[in-house]
């Protein structure tokens, strides 16, 4: 308990905790403040049998800024039977700010880079969450780079790149009080569904402001995202999504729930799709008004036999607005 600073060039490597529930693996913080700063000041090869293979934090808060980072190469932080490979976070807060990385995560269950619980999150200024080399990628069954419940997301100029995961490649939220992307990029994820993020049941607003969705794949549903919603979901302010793929359905957006979609300035191109929805496929009777947004060279025939639908956007029991 209290308050620990780790300055530049330390290196906090190769700790662990062990037995049923062990979690912590290097670092583990109750009620308490953490502040790691400084380049090359590393968290990485740590194990916690349970959560929080880097760090575990209840009830307290975590600062990482100034180039400081969790994992790298050869330095995999590992929750080897529960969630947050690199950080866990329960009713807690992390900030994290000024080119931090967040690599080489594991997970058996969830978040393999960042798992929150009733938490507070806040990325900005050149964070990146996963690695632009897949041997060092955040890896998990569910949020790959990021997975939250219960919690608020405010992301900032941050990067979420070559994460893996069975549903969200990039980062998957549940129930979120609100998540809100400004100035991001989402790229080079893979999963099966949600291959750049899934969202689920979302509480508050979902927000995508001025991003990028580009070069995702998935396996079945929700090449860029997948996204099932009963509020809105607003994607906005030149955002491009692109060049994602889905071996099922929504190329680009995979879209299911009752709430409204509003996508307005923005672009969408070049996604492709096996069977439906090239750029967006909706199964649901939500409403989804496009504003002055281009939709683009989309593709719903990815095996090219010829028995695709809806190249742009396809709709299933659904509403449709477009203006100009």
């Amino acid at each position: 308990q209290g308050t620990n600073v780790l300055v530049g060039g330390f290196f906090f490597l190769g700790n662990s905790v062990t037995g049923a529930v062990g979690c912590g693996g290097g670092i583990y913080a109750a009620d308490s403040a953490v502040v790691i700063s400084g380049q090359n000041c590393i968290v990485g090869n740590n194990l916690a049998t349970l959560h929080g293979g880097g760090a575990f934090l209840t009830n307290s808060s975590m600062t990482v800024r100034d180039g400081a980072g969790f994992g790298g190469a050869l330095q995999i932080n590992l929750a080897n039977n529960g969630d947050g490979g690199g950080i866990y976070l329960l009713d807690s807060t992390l900030l994290m700010t000024n080119n931090v990385t967040v690599c080489n995560g594991n997970a058996a269950v969830n978040g393999g880079g960042i798992a929150a619980y009733g938490s507070y999150i806040e990325l900005s200024d050149g964070v990146l969450v996963g690695a632009t080399n897949a041997s060092f990628s955040n890896r998990a069954l569910m949020g790959g780079g990021l997975f939250a419940i219960d919690s608020t997301a405010q992301l900032v100029n941050t990067r979420i790149v070559g994460n893996h995961a069975i549903n969200g490649g990039g980062m998957r939220t549940m129930l979120d009080r609100a998540t809100r992307l400004t100035g991001c990029s989402v790229s080079e994820n893979v999963a099966t569904n949600g291959g750049g993020f899934m969202l689920d049941m979302p509480s508050g607003a979902w927000v995508l402001d001025n991003c990028a969705v580009i070069s995702n794949r998935s396996t079945y549903y929700g090449g860029g995202a997948m996204l099932f919603s009963l509020q809105s979901i607003v994607i906005s302010n030149a955002t491009r999504i692109a060049d994602n793929i889905a071996d099922m359905a929504g190329g680009g957006l995979f879209i299911n729930g009752a709430g409204t979609v509003v996508v307005e300035n923005s672009r969408l191109d070049s996604n492709w799709a096996g069977s439906s929805g090239g750029g967006i496929a909706t199964w649901s009777s939500l409403a989804l008004h496009c504003t002055d947004t281009d939709i683009i060279n989309n593709r719903a025939d990815l095996n090219s036999a010829g028995d695709g639908v809806g190249g742009g956007i396809s709709l299933m029991s659904g509403k449709l607005v477009i203006r100009a």
